[in-house]
């Protein structure tokens, strides 16, 4: 049996699901599409080998506009920039059968648009990628280390403060079974800066979230010159250098892991859905509620400093 994918963004992290889906097992026709046409260009170069592997078994179609005439998708992956996002989920959803979808963080920049993608997709099975709850080195991690009040520290530098915290809210959230009490930016840098993307901005600093039951986490990001990014997790008793795949409890007991890439992933996860109709990450309904609490920190922050009502993130 043959598969249809819908994939809307051919990017960097558009890139990566589309190599991710070359190595699924089932065959698969990919529709990837992206109203820019250096980005299909670049995604083309970029799969082009796994294309001449995999051309037997999966067909990619490269497409600038969206079909008018209803498709079924077995999954649809939103791999937009957020700012586009509530839109391009209105517009497919109401033009196509989609069975399951996978939705990028940020989900929106805005309450409004947030609400809007609930309400959209209500009846329909949805889950946002943030995967850091899914990979098999944390499992193992947490299964050596959960307390009843569980601290957090993540820090380091060039990682992207702002687009990427949610990934570790929602870690934190999956690690301690809790949610939400409130979330802090009084530490947060007030000179936001343009990102590496275009039209996006970031900062620098710290955001501190609170749980319910007690466990606390606390985000840390600096600029630095050198154009390197690293990231080192304390949690409880460990340290886990992530991009080095070591994790140390206590100064003596070593578990080495793997910070799993998108393209391996995508794999797993279509596979999942596929087979079983169920997947590790978060749904909409949960993830939604985490980017409520963080849309709304951010935006209490901007406007302390704004002279006019500021409603939306410029975060992706």
């Amino acid at each position: 049996m043959t598969y249809k994918i819908l994939l809307v963004g051919t990017g960097n992290l558009g890139i990566r699901y589309l190599q991710g889906l070359l190595k699924v097992n089932q065959s698969l026709i990919i529709h990837a599409y992206d109203i820019n046409s250096i980005a299909i260009k670049k995604a083309k170069r970029a799969i082009k080998s796994l294309i001449d592997i995999k051309k037997k078994k999966h067909k990619v179609l490269f497409i600038k506009k969206i079909p008018n005439k209803k498709i079924f998708y077995e999954i649809a992956i939103i791999a937009s920039t957020s700012k586009k996002r509530e839109k391009v989920i209105y517009n497919l959803a109401k033009t196509n059968e989609i069975k399951y979808w996978i939705l990028e963080k940020v989900l929106a920049q805005n309450i409004t648009s947030l609400i809007r993608i609930k309400k959209t997709l209500n009846s329909q099975m949805a889950w946002v990628n943030t995967p850091h709850r899914t990979m098999k080195w944390f499992h193992r991690i947490k299964e050596n280390s959960l307390k009843k009040k569980n601290i957090c520290v993540v820090k380091g530098t060039n990682w992207g403060l702002l687009c990427n915290s949610i990934h570790y809210i929602d870690f934190m959230s999956w690690w301690t079974g809790e949610n939400i009490k409130n979330i802090s930016t009084s530490k947060l840098n007030k000179n936001w800066f343009n990102s590496k993307r275009k039209g996006f901005l970031e900062s620098e600093g710290e955001i501190s979230i609170n749980y319910d039951k007690g466990s606390k986490l606390r985000v840390l990001c600096k600029r630095s010159k050198k154009n390197i990014s690293n990231i080192l997790i304390k949690i409880n008793d460990w340290e886990i250098s992530l991009f080095e795949g070591i994790a140390i409890k206590n100064n003596k007991t070593v578990l080495k892991g793997k910070f799993e890439l998108q393209s391996k992933m995508t794999k797993k996860l279509v596979e999942s859905l596929i087979r079983t109709g169920k997947c590790e990450l978060p749904s909409l309904e949960v993830s939604a509620e985490i980017h409520k609490f963080y849309l709304e920190a951010l935006l209490l922050h901007l406007n302390q400093k704004s002279k006019r009502v500021v409603k939306t993130v410029p975060i992706t």
